[in-house]
């Protein structure tokens, strides 16, 4: 354009062309250290919303809620009172957080007993379990 300041090439993307994939490579390389809180949340709202800029939502999260572990703690209630965040993107959200719990998952649960109570009295599962020797001391009904 004549008289005007700014350069641009007409075959040039756009800066966020690319911005996901960027985003990720950073990831992989450096981990989460490498990483604002807002961008952790971008790439898990990439799963939930495949187009469009999420950095504005990941940014209203923080705002909201404080720091990246709070927002994947956040209650159910408590996300779905942001505007722009689905079900889709709450349950990404969950997952990240239930990826947190210090229950043991897959090999490591299988490695030794559970013992499951509710309301001081022992589930069917854990008779079973006393049954096959799995407990150290007697557990009685």
């Amino acid at each position: 354009m004549p008289g005007s300041n700014k350069s641009t090439k007409p075959d040039a993307a756009p800066h966020y062309h690319g911005h996901r994939g960027r985003l990720r490579e950073r990831f992989l390389q450096g981990g989460s250290d490498a990483l604002h809180d807002y961008e952790m949340l971008e790439l898990i709202l990439f799963h939930a919303i495949p187009r469009g800029d999420v950095k504005p939502l990941a940014k209203q999260l923080l705002s909201k809620f404080g720091s990246f572990s709070e927002v994947i703690a956040a209650p159910v209630a408590r996300l779905r009172e942001v505007r722009g965040l689905g079900d889709a993107s709450i349950a990404e959200l969950k997952v990240v957080q239930g990826g947190q719990s210090p229950a043991p998952r897959g090999r490591q649960a299988a490695a030794g007993p559970v013992i499951m109570v509710e309301c001081g009295r022992l589930l069917p599962r854990c008779h079973g379990l006393r049954e096959q020797g799995a407990f150290s001391h007697p557990v009685s009904r």
